[in-house]
């Protein structure tokens, strides 16, 4: 530490509070992947196509929009995306991500067609705080229309995005006599890319309002 004076002065401090003063006095960047954003708070999410949507939906309603969403590969270039990856991020980097700042901590968003054993697999890797920063998606909070085979984050999406994608050939939807919104899993998967695109380019406030509890929390 640089304390104005011709000599230098060594202490020992504490990960968090160095992390702190490396950042306010621009001294290095954090390597660790855990570390990364140490005045953020960062949000770690499956794929590309979740940052996408979130993060246009951060814009939208105003809740969330400092947060950094970032995939693992974003954060460890030597994973992928996906579950897998996700999961053995908390698992690899546990240790550093206790060690953030408690006010910028590293949260884990989880799909909602993980099971309960994901999830606490995950919580447990986690280590302690994860009741606060481990998180799977809530379907009880999905439009009620839009039914489970929509996998993935768009099962958030409001069911007049949906039918606009639909008008717009970006995505074959069908409908059940009750009305509910059904896709087939493959169309889904190839669509996934225009749906984010479709998203950020069309998608209303009120067409948020299925996320707004998944940013609420991240917010903290």
């Amino acid at each position: 530490m640089l304390d104005g004076s011709l000599a230098t002065v060594a202490e020992k401090k504490p990960t968090e509070v160095l992390a702190s003063w490396s950042t306010n006095y621009g001294v290095t960047a954090w390597a660790a992947p855990a570390l990364k954003f140490p005045t953020d708070t960062v949000v770690l999410v499956e794929g590309k196509h979740d940052c996408t949507v979130l993060k246009r939906a951060a814009e939208l309603t105003g809740v969330g929009t400092g947060l950094i969403f970032c995939t693992p590969s974003q954060l460890d270039a030597t994973l992928g995306d996906g579950w897998n990856s996700q999961r053995e991020f908390v698992i690899r980097h546990a240790p550093q991500t206790a060690a953030r700042l408690p006010m910028y901590p590293l949260r884990v968003l989880i799909d909602w067609d993980k099971s309960s054993g994901d999830y606490a697999t995950v919580c447990v890797k986690y280590g302690a705080g994860a009741d606060a920063n481990v998180l799977r998606m809530d379907v009880g909070l999905a439009d009620p229309r839009v039914g489970g085979s929509f996998k993935g984050i768009e099962r958030f999406y409001s069911h007049r995005l949906l039918e606009l994608a639909r008008i717009a050939e970006i995505l074959n939807v069908g409908a059940t006599r009750s009305g509910g919104l059904v896709v087939d899993r493959e169309d889904l998967e190839r669509a996934k890319s225009g749906l984010a695109e479709f998203f950020v380019s069309n998608a209303a406030v009120e067409d948020c309002q299925h996320l707004l509890p998944v940013l609420r929390w991240a917010a903290g």
